[in-house]
């Protein structure tokens, strides 16, 4: 980029709207204007009133009334913290308190305290501040760029993600520190210019000799390597360039002088130019710049001024003659000039040579226009549209190319916190409510921008049934297999699949594109049940999977084409069904060289139902190694030993016996042939049982409202891009109530959840309970 044009970027900073640099400021107004906080603890609720009546009858004894066992008072002067009743809700459905030596409420009973405690907190004022704002996680970063230029920057190019509540596009814990942000700029500037603008081409020197010259003249009679003429006619020499651009045109050549004037030379359309070399030892250099496209194109010269006196005295001056040594081609100067395939895909053909000024800067404002209105997601208010193009204009007036010109208003758009942050809906302004709500669908379902079509949409406000309609539509289109990649590579943990690391000695067939092939097959059975609006709980006990030859004959299930597809296969095996007989899950909660019934039974509690278990208490040694090798039983025996501890026994006794029927496969989620007796477990709630088929029956029969109403949260969750307050939590299981319950539909769910007055950022309506 040519030097005159840096002037240019410092006059862009005060477009506040457009400014790269005004994203760091954004953000920090976003920061100082928002109550909420990801930093700050959380905030102190009121005493308790509808749960009390529950603590005091089987709490108080140890946390209540003067007693603080463990140091924990649930009635002292400090109000409890959302952590402490989401702890205290864990420990109670959970079954590790009260404990054993207490007496224990009934399932019923722990039950109702959990909707009651959820019911009350969301009858309390909302104090959180939910963020007005969330900033595009990388990978939809990425996915933008790449729709709006066919480019995307590396993943790696860019920053680590935090994730809050489970996902990496929580506006809760979203930190932009200026490193952060300046490599967000650094790829947007890289990956604009590499997209839109030619490719850097070295200057070199070309040399053509005589030899190659046609046209008018020929070899000299004096000197056959030189090339003479005498009249007025062009000598051309044919050439191919890689690159448009400029470059410079030098002629080696001296003159056999005729008449008062001086030989005249003309170079392409140049103007003629004197050459004065009268001796061959000493030839002159005459240059012109050039622009010449890329591809064959051709060279010419001419004597501008050809001159005859047959009469002189002197027979060497009676004819003016042009003697060429050799031609000398020196460029691209300045890299290809030649606006890239790319480019002219976006913005269409540059103007024209001589257009005038002015049709160059209306060109560029509806080129900016049409760029803006997508990558802003949203229309462009005049203001910002005027912003753009004055910036594309100047640029121009500095001496840049337009395709220059117009890039550098691509950055600043690329850079402005309208492309890198979401509004939140409710904030946005009523005219352009319809354009956030659709790119909040856009990223839910796609993880990047809204197509053409659904900006359409906008230009009226949705309905319910609108927004269902195209809810199905976005469903349908392959870019919805990001909404598998990213919520359910989250929410389930299949992107854990491909970062599992098995022991190559114990299972040398686990290779990288069977890991891979994993979490396709998992991803692709997640669609399946979204697009074909199969029960929720169907995740559980489908009889089928998706996959494809490689990984169909690892596992052993059937033999199927070698085209690399994945094809949807029956599941005759029981134990093999649904997500639990999944390898990927299987293999991702396992450690290299052995199963893991503890990560799997974690993984139950935690993905599934919700129940996150407290964490370990310090200092806890891991197995002893004598029995961590291969083995199932010695794995047993030693988490056996483990629960001996008490410090380990309750939360244990909640974990291992989800992890155990699951033992019936290895680490890589082949089965193992493991003994029945050494994958029996009774559950927290007394239940028994033996085979993976067991766990998933008891899934579905008493843990079935539990997973669906989970489930519909973590929808919420990620579709809002935040966390639920307690009053969000809360419509969404009445949105599970209207699908139908135990028995709601994937996509049903969603729908109702896209449909609901928060995802469309209208003010919700809970009613409030009684205290």
């Amino acid at each position: 980029m040519p030097a005159a044009a840096h002037p240019i970027l410092w006059k862009a900073l005060p477009l506040a709207t457009v400014a790269g640099l005004s994203v760091w400021a954004t953000h920090l107004l976003i920061q100082a204007t928002t109550p909420h906080s990801p930093t700050s603890p959380p905030a102190a609720l009121a005493p308790p009133a509808a749960p009390l009546p529950f603590l005091q009858q089987w709490c108080f004894d140890c946390h209540g009334d003067g007693a603080s066992k463990g140091d924990f008072a649930m009635d002292a002067t400090e109000p409890l913290t959302e952590i402490q009743w989401d702890k205290i809700r864990r420990h109670v459905l959970l079954r590790t308190m009260p404990p054993d030596d207490k007496p224990s409420p009934p399932a019923a009973t722990r039950e109702a305290f959990e909707r009651s405690l959820l019911t009350w907190q969301a009858s309390l004022p909302d104090k959180s501040g939910t963020p007005r704002f969330r900033r595009l996680n990388r990978r939809e970063f990425s996915n933008s760029l790449d729709d709006l230029l066919g480019l995307a920057p590396a993943l790696g190019d860019l920053p680590e993600e935090e994730t809050a509540h489970g996902f990496d596009n929580n506006a809760d814990l979203q930190p932009l520190p200026p490193a952060a942000l300046e490599r967000y700029v650094t790829v947007t500037r890289d990956t604009v210019r590499r997209a839109l603008l030619p490719a850097p081409v070295p200057a070199s020197v070309r040399r053509y000799l005589p030899t190659e010259f046609t046209g008018s003249g020929g070899p000299s009679p004096d000197a056959e390597i030189q090339h003479e003429t005498e009249s007025a006619d062009p000598v051309h020499v044919a050439i191919t360039l890689s690159a448009a651009g400029s470059y410079r045109f030098t002629l080696r050549a001296y003159a056999h002088q005729a008449g008062d004037e001086p030989v005249q030379v003309a170079l392409m359309d140049s103007a003629p130019q004197p050459l004065r070399a009268i001796q061959r030892s000493r030839p002159g250099e005459l240059s012109a710049l050039v622009d010449l496209p890329a591809g064959a194109s051709t060279l010419s010269f001419r004597l501008a001024n050809p001159f005859n006196d047959p009469t002189h005295r002197d027979p060497h001056r009676r004819t003016r003659r042009l003697l060429v040594q050799n031609i000398y081609l020196e460029g691209p100067l300045e890299g290809d000039t030649a606006p890239t395939p790319s480019f002219i895909q976006r913005f269409g053909r540059l103007p024209a040579p001589k257009a005038s000024r002015g049709e160059r800067i209306r060109w560029a404002g509806q080129a900016l226009d049409t760029f803006g209105r997508r990558a802003w997601r949203r229309p462009l208010a005049p203001d910002e549209s005027l912003r753009l193009t004055t910036l594309a204009g100047e640029a121009m007036a500095h001496g840049l190319r337009d395709d220059q010109a117009l890039t550098i208003a691509v950055e600043a758009i690329l850079t402005s916190p309208h492309f890198l942050f979401l509004p939140d809906p409710v904030q946005s302004d009523p005219a352009q409510r319809a354009y956030a709500s659709a790119a909040r669908l856009s990223y839910l379902l796609w993880s990047t921008l809204p197509d053409e079509t659904l900006l359409t949409e906008c230009q009226s406000p949705w309905t319910p049934a609108r927004l269902a309609a195209t809810t199905r539509r976005l469903l349908a289109d392959p870019r919805a297999a990001a909404f598998a990649r990213n919520f359910a590579g989250q929410w389930l943990q299949l992107r854990n699949t491909t970062a599992a690391r098995p022991d190559r000695t114990l299972f040398p067939h686990a290779s990288p594109e069977i890991r891979d092939a994993m979490q396709q097959s998992s991803e692709a059975f997640f669609l399946h049940l979204v697009r074909e609006n199969e029960p929720l709980l169907r995740l559980l006990d489908a009889d089928y999977a998706f996959l494809n030859a490689p990984l169909a004959a690892w596992s052993g299930l059937k033999e199927l084409p070698a085209d690399g597809g994945f094809k949807r296969v029956m599941i005759s095996d029981p134990n093999r069904r649904g997500l639990l007989g999944q390898p990927a899950v299987l293999m991702f909660t396992s450690y290299p060289n052995r199963t893991s019934p503890v990560l799997r039974g974690k993984y139950v509690l935690e993905a599934l139902l919700g129940l996150e278990p407290p964490p370990p208490p310090p200092n806890i040694p891991t197995l002893e190694p004598k029995a961590a090798g291969p083995g199932p039983p010695s794995v047993r025996a030693a988490l056996e030993r483990h629960r001996s501890d008490p410090a380990c026994a309750a939360c244990h006794r909640a974990i291992d016996p989800l992890g155990f029927p699951l033992e019936a496969f290895d680490a890589v989620g082949r089965p193992a042939g493991t003994p029945v007796q050494d994958q029996t477990a009774t559950t927290f709630t007394g239940a028994v049982l033996h085979q993976p088929v067991d766990l998933m029956e008891w899934l579905i029969r008493e843990q079935g409202g539990r997973i669906v109403n989970h489930t519909a949260e973590r929808l919420m969750t990620y579709a809002l891009g935040r966390g639920l307050t307690a009053a969000e939590k809360q419509m969404a299981h009445r949105l599970v109530e209207q699908c139908g319950g135990r028995q709601a539909r994937f996509r049903d769910l969603l729908i109702a959840i896209i449909t609901s007055p928060v995802f469309r950022g209208e003010v919700p309506s809970m009613p409030q309970s009684s205290r």
